[in-house]
């Protein structure tokens, strides 16, 4: 009866062993994740700036403008006017090339100095506020400076405005 018994032990531990690793062998392999369908992962990625400065005009005379120059938000450039109602105008582009839409916050200009007072300054059509999709742009934006508050001296005439480093700022944040 010993041996039956000691048969009989061992038979169950080998059952219960089974059993016990067939379990632990299923939720194993139960715990990988199936996705069905498409799934679509992609980084946020906020990309928008200023382009392509085109159709820069002048008024005749000895107005000067120098070639303008795109630094992130910022279009910088030397101008000289030198009589009443002399002006320089440019057109450029804002491109949002990321996959956000972005919010034109604020536009000014720096480096006027002081002659802010003598200057007229336009920007394009309703820029602040301005909303970009992602993956659009907003072509052909106009940015005009004009002298118009001259300043006289009766010897010399009216006094040229000449600036240095003049900044047209076009701040941009995420929607």
């Amino acid at each position: 009866m010993d041996g039956i018994k000691k048969i009989k032990i061992i038979a169950l531990l080998a059952f219960f062993v089974a059993v016990m690793s067939l379990g632990i062998g299923y939720s194993s392999l139960n715990t990988t994740l199936e996705i069905s369908g498409m799934a679509n992962v992609y980084q946020e990625k906020y990309e928008v700036s200023l382009s392509n400065v085109h159709s820069l005009l002048k008024s005749e005379g000895d107005t000067q403008i120098s070639t303008p120059i795109i630094l992130n938000d910022t279009i910088i450039f030397d101008l000289k006017l030198t009589q009443l109602d002399n002006y320089v105008s440019f057109m450029f582009d804002i491109v949002n090339s990321g996959n956000q839409d972005a919010k034109i916050t604020d536009v000014y200009v720096e480096g006027l100095n002081e002659y802010e007072q003598n200057l007229e300054v336009v920007y394009g059509e309703n820029l602040k506020d301005k909303v970009i999709k992602a993956g659009e742009k907003v072509s052909n934006s106009l940015f005009k400076i004009t002298y118009k508050n001259g300043i006289f001296d009766p010897y010399t005439g009216f006094q040229a405005i000449d600036l240095k480093g003049v900044k047209l700022v076009v701040k941009m944040a995420k929607v």
